[in-house]
C-alpha cells in the first residue's frame, strides 16, 4: 500500500479497528517494520503481531493500479448519479445499484448518519431516496468531484453542511457507497 492513493473505504475500516490493530497494520503495511520492531512498540508477541496484521488485512479492500486513477467508465457513472440527482430521476439511480450494494456512513455523532452499515439495494436505494427528499425544497449543490484519486459527489447545503459521497464500482454497478459527513473531518473543504 505505500506511495498508494488511500480510499475512504480504507480510512473507514481504519477508524472502526481498536488501537493495537490500527498500529500493528500501519506499521507493517505502511512502514514495513519487521515483526520483531512491531512487538517492542506494540507490547505483543510476534506471533501475535502476525496474527493481528492478518485479521485486519482481509478486511482491507485490495487497491490496484487501476482503481487509484480516475477511470473513464467510473467518471461516467458518477456523472450519471449526479445528473439523475439533478434530473429527479431516482429509477436510473437504482439501476446503477448493485444488488448486494453497501452504504456506509460517518457523521461523528454530531450530523444525522446511519449508525451502521445499510445492506441491500433496496434498503440502500431507500436511504438515498429519503437523503435527496430533504434537498429537494432546499437550494443544495450537488457537484462532480475528486475524492481520493477517483471521481465522486460534493453535496453542499444552504447552512453550508458538507456531504462527500465516494462509490466502489465494479463491472458497471455501485457495489458500495461511502457518505463522509462528519463536519470534523470535513472542515478542510471550503
Amino acid at each position: 500500500m505505500k506511495g498508494e492513493v488511500i480510499s475512504i473505504a480504507v480510512l473507514f475500516i481504519l477508524e472502526k479497528l481498536n488501537p493495537i490493530e490500527r498500529a500493528v497494520f500501519i506499521l507493517r503495511e505502511v512502514l514495513e517494520y519487521d515483526y520483531t520492531v512491531i512487538s517492542d512498540i506494540v507490547g505483543r508477541n510476534e506471533a501475535n503481531c502476525r496474527k493481528i496484521f492478518s485479521r485486519v488485512k482481509t478486511k482491507m479492500p485490495t487497491i490496484d493500479a487501476e482503481s487509484t486513477n480516475l477511470d473513464n467508465t467510473k467518471e461516467d457513472i458518477v456523472q450519471t448519479i449526479v445528473t439523475a440527482i439533478h434530473q429527479g430521476n431516482l429509477q436510473r439511480l437504482e439501476n446503477l445499484l448493485y444488488q448486494d450494494v453497501i452504504l456506509y456512513s460517518d457523521g461523528g455523532g454530531k450530523v444525522i448518519a446511519a449508525l451502521k452499515p445499510v445492506h441491500t439495494k433496496e434498503l440502500v436505494f431507500r436511504f438515498i431516496a429519503h437523503l435527496l427528499v430533504q434537498y429537494t425544497n432546499v437550494p443544495t449543490s450537488i457537484e462532480l468531484v475528486n475524492v481520493n484519486g477517483e471521481s465522486g459527489v460534493l453535496i453542499t447545503e444552504p447552512n453550508n453542511m458538507k456531504t462527500v459521497v465516494s462509490f466502489k464500482i465494479e463491472n458497471e454497478q455501485i457495489t458500495e457507497i461511502y457518505l463522509m459527513r462528519n463536519p470534523d473531518k470535513l472542515s478542510h473543504i471550503g
